[in-house]
């Protein structure tokens, strides 16, 4: 199957445990997804750029890192982003 949806090259894809997949991107999104259908159920905005890793969290959180010199910590679901951690000098 192919996903369609990212505007330049994903970089870190991740599967939850059901059927769901998480994307992540040089185009600054993050990209939640139906494995079934390969419809795009939500894009995620907020790091000002390349987003390098995605791990998951308890629930329905991820943490991701960023050049940016960002981690952030997002609810995947809703897209809301619940905490950035901005103390690093260097890309992540």
């Amino acid at each position: 199957r192919e996903f369609e949806g990212h505007t330049f090259d994903v970089l870190t894809v991740k599967f939850d445990r059901v059927d769901n997949i998480l994307s992540a991107s040089s185009d600054m999104t993050i990209r939640y997804w139906d494995r079934n259908s390969g419809k795009c159920l939500k894009t995620i905005y907020g790091h000002q750029s390349i987003i390098y890793h995605i791990h998951f969290l308890k629930g329905d959180r991820i943490v991701t890192s960023s050049m940016d010199k960002t981690i952030r910590i997002w609810n995947y679901k809703s897209g809301v982003c619940e905490n950035v951690l901005r103390e690093h000098t260097h890309p992540i």
